[in-house]
């Protein structure tokens, strides 16, 4: 996974240098007609994966997600009576503007599920 430090470290990064993912951290750096994709996956069927996509600058697509696996339902005194697993699901969008010669900026919007 190209920028894996990125999931690692719950979307903190603020600009990176290259590539479509780019969208997630700062549109405005958006730069070429590009797509991302990355898949992992975890023990206890753990996974993520992400898809982005750059139309060259100006508008950007993206698709996150993140699926727990199963994990064991319990009661107050630690008796297991069930199971249960967590979904997650961003789908973005972004734009980019020029306001001057070297002055960029970038907006971007994101349906989250849970």
């Amino acid at each position: 996974m190209k920028n894996a430090g990125a999931y690692l470290f719950m979307y903190s990064m603020v600009a990176y240098p290259h590539g479509a993912d780019i969208l997630n951290y700062n549109p405005a750096m958006m730069s070429e007609r590009e797509a991302d994709f990355a898949v992992s996956s975890y023990v206890a069927g753990v996974k993520l994966g992400s898809l982005s996509l750059s139309s060259g600058g100006k508008w950007g697509l993206s698709l996150f997600y993140l699926t727990s696996g199963t994990m064991d339902k319990m009661d107050e005194n630690g008796q297991v009576i069930g199971s249960f697993s967590t979904n997650h699901l961003a789908i973005g969008a972004a734009r980019k503007e020029k306001l001057r010669e070297r002055m960029d900026v970038g907006a971007s919007f994101k349906l989250l599920y849970q």
